[in-house]
């Protein structure tokens, strides 16, 4: 359904054909995420993450990205990941971290592959392990993470 892919909260966001507007485009990404549509939750949360049309709140983000992630979209869960990993807007755990990271990489999602691959090299919250962290690497980067395309050219060479 293409309905899905192009709404008013992306039109807004992105201000093709009506003014941009960043409170807009979260208005109807909040409205969407009610809706239980995985995507725009992951917008709503990214919205605080940045401050863009929202207040400025990583525990806001965390909690969008929560529901994004239980609505099985992969970007919510990486970057519900990080968060956990740096300790922005909930509690510090590395094991929380990569729960959602395996969690976002399974659903496709590079960055969280990759961001997993970096946890398995220096032995963060996982056992060190340069094989799962070059297995790791390898997907973020199929899957279109630049930084993991980077480092795992780094460890072969190793």
């Amino acid at each position: 359904d293409w309905s899905s892919d192009v709404c008013s909260s992306d039109l807004y966001s992105d201000g093709e054909g009506v003014p941009k507007s960043a409170s807009k485009a979260a208005e109807y990404f909040a409205k969407a995420c009610e809706l239980d549509n995985g995507r725009a939750c992951f917008n709503l949360g990214f919205s605080h993450y940045m401050g863009e049309g929202v207040p400025k709140s990583a525990s806001k983000a965390a909690e969008y990205y929560a529901k994004g992630c239980e609505l099985n979209e992969g970007k919510a869960c990486g970057y519900l990941g990080f968060l956990h990993a740096q300790g922005e807007g909930v509690p510090k755990s590395l094991s929380k971290a990569k729960d959602y990271l395996a969690r976002g990489c399974e659903l496709g999602e590079g960055k969280a592959c990759g961001y997993l691959g970096f946890l398995h090299a220096q032995g963060e919250g996982v056992p060190k392990s340069l094989s799962k962290a070059k297995d790791y690497l390898a997907k973020g980067c199929e899957l279109g993470d630049a930084k993991a395309c980077e480092m795992v050219s780094k460890l072969k060479s190793q």
